[in-house]
């Protein structure tokens, strides 16, 4: 605060401690404090140097608070307006702000906790719940100071949203009134008067008794009302997408198994006849048509709601959809749930007579590009693709990393290396042993290198490493570190033995400190493997749903087919029928011959690992696209 100027400060509801703590820094050091009267809890003030001057303007006009605050201002004071909540809403700034902008007179305004949101702490709710009520209506009844008639409170009311009422309760039977022309007369309503302050008071009620109840609690002012399905008492139950098990995005992986393949999604009666005719050639995928339609069959889903509502319930359920409508109608539907190319499903465009099938969104990570090429073919129709790669015939290597399955993306840095690559920029690629399945010729300059230490002294623009291992860029190589993309592929599979009951926590440990003394990357991991007797081990299960891992389980049998470097033991062949587990499972499971790191031993747990070639990721890769 070396410049003098006003600060506008939002004091929160009533609780000092409520208070933020810019606000309160601010109070501290003010030389003036202009407060709003009663309705600033007084406490508020015990933050303000002893010197400070304070003034009371609940007996002030405007006029008489900006004569102060200039006069102030000119001495060369640094001004605290404080107001109660926040002083954007129903504060009465935007009058001083004006005042302070004619005379060049600098000023901040600083936010404070809103009564509203006081108040829904105070009755324990949430004002957004799912499947209820996902918009919040601030506003207030008309008075002396007049509501437009398009924001009137019966208008309003038709959206069925949460309401939070201000200033309005010395005319709750009015406010009733309004609402009761929209809102069932069950809707739960609840009044607070003054929140967060220590004479706070809840009543809660219906539109059928709230009056009733605000008369006999003398509450005349200092209240907010709140009004909506989502103070009921039944919204428990209620689950939103951002914490599901299967809500995937940046931070977090979906942890309830596997999405559903596809969703044919249709709008009208042609476009259900030909989603119809499309399911039969993909049975796995799932129809969702109007049901006024009147389309019955198997994983037929008919549905009432509105498009958008639809797409907000199955966007995180499926990996892709296929969208019989126009382009338009899907771009406003579904953007509000897009979230990032590393988890957004493939949605493809098709139009109802089958001629176009457009990849829209998530071409190459998602799959749309190679699931329009599908359902072109199905329909007879064109696929439309747009990614720049694909037009000019170029390797992505985007696509690259999904064929590898790698698990974690440098996003930025692979647009750069897709870029570099189109625009005829030199890019290296280790090892080499990929290269056969990149397209042979065309106007690219990849080059492929035998070793890490020859693919960094080159001059690639950008250097690609794919390995598993930890650390594949030493500190030897920081200079090449800005434009080194590291691919780690999942293509481990970790081989686990252990004794009945043990821990996942026991379990984990055991498997990270032997991919750490292996220097392999415990993101590495694809799927882990074990005999199928384990097949209810709560540990080991734990540690798969943990991180999301595929688990395989095999027989006695089959384990004791499998020739491994680790002789037999007789106690795992008396335990489980087989004579060994975590060796002969980690073969079986990546399909080689050989161990990355055989046998390693702790008292519960047993931990080998097999690597699954990057060429039959490749390989695997191609054949699905």
């Amino acid at each position: 605060m070396k410049h003098r100027k006003v600060f506008f400060i939002g004091a929160g509801p009533g609780d000092p401690e409520l208070l933020t703590l810019k606000g309160k820094s601010i109070i501290e050091r003010a030389d003036v404090l202009i407060y709003a009267g009663s309705l600033v809890n007084p406490q508020v003030l015990n933050y303000k140097k002893k010197e400070a001057t304070v003034y009371n303007s609940a007996s002030m006009n405007l006029k008489e608070i900006v004569a102060l605050i200039s006069k102030e201002v000119k001495k060369g004071k640094t001004v605290a307006r404080i107001h109660t909540g926040d002083p954007a809403i129903y504060g009465a700034i935007q009058e001083q702000i004006s005042f302070l902008e004619k005379r060049n007179i600098s000023y901040e305004v600083i936010p404070g906790v809103s009564s509203v949101f006081a108040a829904a702490a105070a009755l324990k709710k949430e004002l957004t719940v799912p499947e209820r009520s996902q918009t919040v209506i601030l506003t207030r009844i008309s008075g002396r100071t007049k509501v437009p008639s398009r924001e009137s409170i019966d208008k309003l009311a038709q959206s069925h949203a949460t309401m939070a009422i201000f200033l309005s309760v010395a005319h709750i039977e009015e406010v009733v009134e309004q609402l009761l022309i929209a809102y069932p007369p069950d809707t739960p309503v609840a009044v607070v008067h003054k929140a967060s302050w220590p004479d706070e008071k809840v009543v809660r009620g219906t539109l059928r008794s709230i009056a009733g109840k605000v008369h006999k609690a003398a509450i005349k002012r200092q209240a907010l009302i709140l009004v909506g399905s989502a103070l009921g008492d039944t919204v428990g139950t209620l689950r939103s997408k951002l914490y599901h098990e299967g809500f995937a995005h940046g931070y977090r992986k979906n942890r309830q198994g596997k999405k559903k393949s596809l969703a044919i999604v249709t709008l009208t009666k042609s476009g259900a006849q030909l989603g119809t005719e499309l399911k039969k050639k993909i049975p796995a995928a799932h129809l969702f048509v109007p049901r006024k339609l009147g389309i019955k069959g198997v994983r037929v889903k008919p549905y009432t709601q509105p498009l958008h509502d639809l797409f907000g319930e199955l966007v995180h359920g499926y990996r892709g959809f296929i969208c019989i409508m126009a382009t338009g109608i899907v771009v406003r539907t579904i953007t509000p749930f897009l979230t990032h190319k590393s988890v957004d499903p493939a949605v493809v465009v098709l139009d109802e007579k089958g001629r176009f099938a457009i990849s829209l969104v998530s071409g190459h990570l998602g799959g749309a590009n190679e699931l329009a090429e599908k359902v072109a073919s199905l329909t007879g129709g064109k696929s439309v693709i747009t990614t720049a790669t694909d037009v000019h015939s170029m390797p992505a290597i985007d696509l690259l990393a999904k064929q590898l399955d790698c698990s974690t993306l440098h996003y930025t840095m692979l647009k750069g290396c897709n870029y570099a690559v189109l625009h005829g920029e030199k890019v290296g690629i280790y090892p080499d042993t990929v290269k056969p399945y990149f397209p042979v010729g065309g106007k690219h300059k990849i080059r492929f290198y035998k070793t890490i230490t020859r693919l960094l002294a080159s001059d690639s623009a950008y250097k690609i490493i794919i390995s598993n291992k930890q650390g594949a860029v030493t500190p030897d190589h920081k200079q090449a570190q800005d434009t080194t993309l590291l691919l780690t592929p999942r293509n481990l599979v970790v081989g686990i033995g252990c004794n009945r009951s043990t821990s996942c926590a026991e379990i984990e440990d055991t498997v990270k400190k032997v991919l750490g003394r292996a220097q392999l990357s415990f993101q590495a991991i694809k799927k882990i493997a074990t005999v199928s007797i384990k097949s209810n081990e709560k540990g080991l299960l734990a540690f798969a749903r943990k991180y999301n891992f595929e688990i395989e389980f095999h027989t006695p049998e089959q384990l004791n087919k499998v020739v491994c470097p680790t002789p037999p033991s007789k106690n795992v062949l008396n335990a489980v029928g087989s004579k060994g587990v975590c060796e002969p499972s980690a073969l079986l499971s990546a399909g080689v011959t050989t161990l990355l790191c055989t046998k390693k031993k702790t008292p519960n747990v047993t931990v080998a690992v097999a690597e699954i070639p990057l060429e039959r990721l490749l390989a695997e890769g191609k054949e699905k696209k």
